[in-house]
C-alpha cells in the first residue's frame, strides 16, 4: 500500500475506535483528537486541537505529574492505567481510565492518550457497596430483632409451660384455688405471647410494605382512630382533644397512617401519671410550602431526653415503667412506617412533665430506604442490648 493509503487506513482504524483517543505533543496540546473524543466530550476535533490536554480533565483531579517525555506537567501518570475525574464541555463530570503511550519518531516525541468512560461501571460499583451496605445493616437489623423476639417470647411461655403443669397437678388433687391461679396466669400469659406476636407483625408489615399513596384528611383520620380506640379511651378516663384543623391533608397510605395514630395514641394513654386520668391533644401545622408537622402530646410520666432514640427500637421499654404493660413495638411500628413515607419521627420528654412526638411528613419526602431481604445467617447477639421503653 502507498503511504497515503496506509495513513488513511490509520485515520479509518482510530476514527471507529470506541475509546477516546488523543495525540499530545512535547508541549502537552493536542494534536490530533477521535471521533469518540469528541463524542463523549462534547467537543469538535477543531476545538479540541491546540488546547492543552487538561481541558478534558476536572479541576477537582489531583493526579498532576511532570513526565520526562514531555516539557509541562499534565494530569497523566506513564505506564499503568489511571482512573481519574473528566469534565465534558458543559462541565459534566466523569469518571475515566487513561492510558498513555510514548510514540518516538525522528521529529520528536509524544504521547498517546488512550480514555475510557468508566462513570457508569463507577456508579454500578458504589450502588453495589451501598447495597451492601444496606444489605449488611439489615442482616444485623434483623439479627437483633429475632434474638429480642425470642428473648421476650421465652418469658411468656416458660409461664405457660410452669402454670400449665402447675394446673394439672391442682386439678388432680381437687385445689381449686391453686387451679384457678394457674389457670389465670396461663390465660394471661398466653394473652402476652399473642400481643408479641401480634406486635412482631405489625413491625414487619410496617417495615417492608411499600406505601399506598393517597390524599387523606388529617383530622378525619384521627377521629376515626379515636373511634376505634373508644374502648380503651373510656376504660381510662382520658380526655383527648382532637385540634387538628380542618382540610389538612397528607399524603400517606391510608392503614399505615391510622396504625401510627394508632400507636401515638395508645402509647399516650399508657404512660399516664398514677392517681391522672391521661391528657391528650393532637396538632398539626400546615405549611404549603413545607408538608404537615403533626403533634401528639400528653402529660404523663414522660422520660429522660437521653432515652428518645431509645424509645423507638424493636421490643424497647424503660426499664423504670416496666410495670406498664405494652410489647415495646408500637413506636418502633411508628419509625418504620414514617422511613417507607419518607417521613421523621421524633420525641422530647423529661420526666414527669409529659411527653411530645411529632412526625414531619413534608411535601417532597425524603427517598424511603430500600428493603432488603437478610441472606446471612440469623447469629443471635453475645449479650442482651440495652432495653429500654
Amino acid at each position: 500500500m502507498a503511504n497515503g493509503e496506509n495513513y488513511a487506513w490509520l485515520q479509518l482504524l482510530v476514527d471507529t475506535s470506541f475509546a477516546s483517543r488523543f495525540l499530545i505533543g512535547s508541549d502537552a496540546k493536542i494534536l490530533f483528537a477521535n471521533a469518540a473524543a469528541e463524542s463523549l466530550f462534547g467537543y469538535s476535533a477543531d476545538e479540541l486541537v491546540g488546547k492543552p490536554i487538561d481541558i478534558i480533565f476536572s479541576s477537582a483531579s489531583d493526579q498532576t505529574l511532570a513526565l520526562p517525555q514531555l516539557d509541562s506537567p499534565v494530569r497523566l501518570i506513564s505506564g499503568d492505567d489511571q482512573e481519574i475525574r473528566g469534565k465534558t464541555k458543559d462541565s459534566s463530570e466523569l469518571s475515566l481510565r487513561v492510558g498513555v503511550s510514548p510514540i518516538r519518531t525522528l521529529t520528536g516525541t509524544f504521547l498517546a492518550v488512550t480514555v475510557f468512560d468508566i462513570t457508569k461501571y463507577k456508579q454500578i460499583e458504589k450502588e453495589l457497596r451501598e447495597r451492601a451496605s444496606l444489605l449488611e445493616a439489615a442482616n444485623q437489623k434483623i439479627s437483633r430483632f429475632a434474638y429480642l423476639a425470642s428473648h421476650d417470647l421465652q418469658e411468656p411461655l416458660r409461664k405457660i409451660a410452669a402454670f400449665a403443669s402447675l394446673l394439672k397437678t391442682a386439678l388432680a388433687e381437687g385445689d381449686g384455688p391453686t387451679a384457678a391461679h394457674a389457670s389465670e396466669v396461663v390465660s394471661h400469659s398466653a394473652a402476652r405471647a399473642r400481643d408479641l406476636v401480634t406486635g412482631m407483625l405489625d413491625y414487619c408489615l410496617s417495615s417492608s410494605s411499600a406505601p399506598n399513596l393517597e390524599i387523606i384528611d388529617v383530622r378525619e383520620e384521627i377521629n376515626q382512630v379515636l373511634d376505634d380506640l373508644s374502648e380503651p379511651i373510656l376504660e381510662s378516663g382520658a380526655k383527648i382533644q382532637n385540634l387538628v384543623a380542618k382540610n389538612v391533608k397528607v399524603k400517606a397510605d391510608r392503614l399505615q397512617f391510622m396504625r401510627l395514630l394508632s400507636n401515638l395514641i395508645t402509647n399516650s394513654l399508657k404512660f399516664h401519671k398514677d392517681g391522672e386520668s391521661p391528657d391528650v391533644t393532637v396538632s398539626a401545622s400546615d405549611d404549603a410550602g413545607y408538608g404537615v408537622e403533626l403533634f401528639v402530646q400528653d402529660k404523663g410520666i414522660g422520660f429522660e431526653p437521653a432515652q428518645a432514640e431509645d424509645i423507638f427500637e424493636p421490643f424497647a421499654r424503660l426499664r423504670s415503667y416496666s410495670n406498664i404493660p405494652g410489647n415495646g413495638i408500637g413506636l418502633a411500628a411508628v419509625r418504620a412506617i414514617c422511613r417507607q413515607h419518607g417521613w421523621t419521627v421524633k420525641a422530647e420528654s423529661q420526666p414527669g412533665q409529659g411527653a411530645t412526638f411529632k412526625v414531619e411528613a413534608p411535601i417532597e419526602p425524603r427517598k424511603p430506604p430500600e428493603t432488603l431481604t437478610p441472606i446471612a445467617p440469623l447469629v443471635p447477639a453475645a449479650r442482651e442490648p440495652a432495653r429500654p421503653r
